[in-house]
């Protein structure tokens, strides 16, 4: 997947995130699977403001935000 794609995808889920918090929220959740590193860390910021692409931490990010997004709406 190209890397243009990968980052309309984290825009559209970044819609259903908190404006804030997210990053502790995320290696909370995902914690098993992504270490809560400094390298990782940078990563997930610079996903989550286009900066760069990476389609594992965008798929995370939509399974958190679909995940939050049922919680509302129940």
């Amino acid at each position: 997947m190209d890397n243009e794609t990968l980052k309309l995808r984290v825009l559209k889920a970044k819609k259903n995130l908190p404006k804030s918090g997210v990053t502790s929220l995320f290696f909370h959740y995902y914690g098993n699977a992504i270490k809560d590193t400094k390298e990782n860390k940078t990563k997930l910021n610079n996903v989550l403001q286009t900066r760069s692409a990476c389609e594992d931490f965008t798929t995370k990010l939509e399974k958190l935000a679909e995940i939050l997004t049922n919680n509302n709406n129940k």
